[in-house]
């Protein structure tokens, strides 16, 4: 590789390249035109910065269709649990919607906390279902 670089040196052919590309004249600026088709601006970039925008609201429209969806789920079970003496007084005062409020403490919630307790539900569930099958079925045998 240097023995080709040093052929090059003393034929003269690496001068030629390197004034060839490197020591050109400065451009004429006689043609305006020309000029401003080459510059970049913010304008040559519109569609770029419309492209991420609209991929960035697409993302946070998916966003906030999870979270609510997630909290459906996760008020829908809420509800489901036997109300106490105590809850029933306050299932009656709060409205039948959800509130802002709530919307946002749900949000606030670490999503490990949530989806162990929306499993623990359900494998309760599971558990109650079960026992209830299992208590019918030893008094039908009867």
């Amino acid at each position: 590789m240097s023995t080709a670089i040093l052929q090059l040196s003393e034929s003269g052919q690496l001068q030629r390249i390197h004034d060839e590309w490197f020591t050109r004249p400065e451009c004429a600026s006689d043609d305006e035109s020309q000029v401003g088709a080459t510059r970049l601006g913010v304008g040559s970039f519109s569609g770029l910065f419309l492209m991420c925008a609209l991929i960035c609201i697409f993302a946070l429209v998916v966003f906030f269709i999870r979270i609510c969806w997630q909290y459906n789920q996760y008020s829908s079970s809420e509800a489901a649990r036997e109300p106490s003496a105590a809850d029933a007084d306050a299932i009656q005062r709060r409205p039948s919607g959800c509130s802002f409020k709530e919307l946002l403490q749900f949000v606030d919630k670490k999503e490990e906390e949530i989806r162990r307790k929306m499993k623990r539900r359900s494998s309760d569930k599971d558990n109650q279902a079960a026992g209830s099958s299992g208590a019918l079925s030893v008094t039908s045998a009867y």
